[in-house]
Parts: structure tokens; sequence; C-alpha cells
């Protein structure tokens, strides 16, 4: 039995898989801040291939044209209850 195809097989599977893992990603805003800024994000700024994520309570100013995401969530920060 010839195991080489199998291994080849396999290590592109890895590959793929650790690569196209690494491309796709999510960042959060984690500070009031630029768009462009990567300190205002966890994974750094957002792309293409990223979600993007503005917690509530943060505000993230889109501060150049062509800024993008894959996907942006805006959530609602929550409501305090007075007793």
């Amino acid at each position: 039995m010839e195991f080489r195809p199998l291994i080849e097989k396999i290590s592109v599977f890895f590959i793929v898989l650790t690569f196209g893992a690494h491309a796709y990603g999510q960042t959060n805003a984690i500070a009031t801040g630029n768009w462009s800024d990567p300190l205002t994000w966890s994974g750094g700024e957002p792309t293409a291939t990223s979600d993007a994520r503005v917690n509530g309570g943060f505000t993230v100013t889109i501060d150049q044209s062509g800024e993008t995401t894959q996907l942006l969530t805006l959530a609602a920060s929550r409501a305090r209850r007075e007793r």
C-alpha cells in the first residue's frame, strides 16, 4: 500500500486548515478610538476577511476612507436598573 498520496492529502488538509483559520477572525473594540488605530481593537484593525464587534460603551470613529470589515456587529450596552 502506498502511503505517500495519503500523507500528501493530510498535509494539504492541515495547511488549508491552519491558514484558513488564521485568515478569518473577529476583533472586538476594547476602547473608544479611531477605526484605523490597532489599539482600539483586540485583534488589530478589522479587514475584509475579519468580523468587527463594537461593544456597548465604546465609540469607534471611521477616520479614513476605504475602511472595511466582513461583518460589523454593534452590541448595545446593558441598561442599569435602579433599585
